[in-house]
């Protein structure tokens, strides 16, 4: 249950039930690409929530990599829908 007076609600669903989740990571070696998607469908809210990621190699140290790109995310549930794009460095 929500209440929107509360200090902190971020106004998400929340719900009980049996929840499924999943991801999956690709990258291209030698290529500078890599891709992640990730998702979650709750069954007693009936809510689903999934985010694609697609980043580039900026550059390499001795013990990092620098990756650039945009991520979209998609929500879904009893009486909403949004669409968040997004950049992302890593």
């Amino acid at each position: 249950m929500r209440d929107p007076g509360v200090e902190g609600d971020l106004g998400g669903d929340r719900g009980e039930g049996v929840v499924v989740s999943a991801g999956a990571d690709w990258s291209t070696p030698p290529g500078p690409w890599a891709f992640q998607t990730l998702g979650s469908y709750n069954f007693g809210s009936e809510s689903f929530w999934a985010r694609g990621r697609a980043t580039t190699r900026l550059g390499s140290g001795s013990l990092t990599t620098t990756r650039f790109g945009g991520e979209v995310a998609f929500l879904h549930g009893e009486g909403y829908q949004a669409w968040q794009p997004g950049l992302v460095m890593t």
